[in-house]
């Protein structure tokens, strides 16, 4: 019985991820808009985007550049994984320093102070173990 409702529930959210996946980042933006209750000029306005290039955007005749994907997820809080496959949450969520532990600010504090052939270093490996333990 209660495997039942497991496999249910898992077919619903696997459901939900497949049809947000499948969005266009146009239909994202609109999702963004709507949830945060914005207005195309008030977005462009924040965003730092010309009203015309959201437009165009919304409307599915061209898609946002690099540039532009930077200043909406930079001013909007969002996760760029999400804006671009739908995979992920929508925004990106904060964490302040008072929540690392000591050891967490002592490694951030060691790799912004590496040369940039460590940091590289770092990242790769970084996104190796990640890989890895998956």
């Amino acid at each position: 019985m209660w495997y039942n409702q497991i496999a249910f529930m898992y077919h619903k959210e696997h459901k939900k991820l497949s049809k947000n996946t499948q969005m266009s980042i146009a239909n994202r933006l609109k999702l963004l808009l709507d949830t945060q209750s914005l207005t195309i000029k008030a977005f462009s306005e924040i965003t730092e985007i010309p009203y015309r290039s959201v437009q165009n955007y919304l409307r599915e005749e061209r898609d946002p550049n690099v540039e532009a994907l930077n200043k909406i997820c930079k001013k909007m809080n969002i996760n760029l994984n999400w804006l671009v496959t739908g995979r992920g949450g929508m925004f990106i969520e904060q964490i302040s320093e008072k929540d690392l532990v000591n050891e967490e600010i002592k490694l951030l504090e060691k790799g912004r102070n590496t040369a940039p052939l460590g940091k590289k270093l770092i990242y790769q490996t970084a996104e190796t173990i990640s890989v890895e333990l998956k």
